[in-house]
């Protein structure tokens, strides 16, 4: 899959600017050359436009992580569904940076991601 990567634009896939199921190196060609057609005008113009190749991968359970830093607290860490899904259910839990043992496993269980 081809995908634009960039902070400024956060609802890639609404946009168009992800590409699944390349075949072969025409396909992702032409991929590329389509989603920056489409990231071209986006308004406002990202910053920090990029574009990732990776594995399309089926059947798994897609997570969202985030890490940001706050002048007075530090850094933290921001977990839940990925995708879309987080945008509609606002559905995370944080912890501060670094993990101590046993806080990767309760993020996950103060969150809806839990059971999946």
């Amino acid at each position: 899959m081809l995908k634009v990567v960039s902070d400024d634009i956060p609802h890639k896939t609404e946009l168009g600017l992800v590409a699944v199921h390349l075949r072969n190196e025409q396909e992702l060609a032409q991929a590329f050359t389509t989603l920056f057609a489409t990231a071209r005008p986006t308004r406002p113009r990202p910053s920090d436009c990029k574009y990732l190749v990776q594995e399309f991968v089926a059947g798994g359970v897609e997570v969202f992580a985030g890490v940001s830093r706050d002048p007075d607290f530090g850094l933290s860490l921001a977990f839940g569904m990925g995708g879309t899904a987080i945008e509609v259910t606002r559905d995370f839990a944080l912890r501060m940076l670094p993990l101590r043992e046993g806080d990767a496993e309760a993020i996950i269980a103060e969150t809806r991601t839990n059971p999946v």
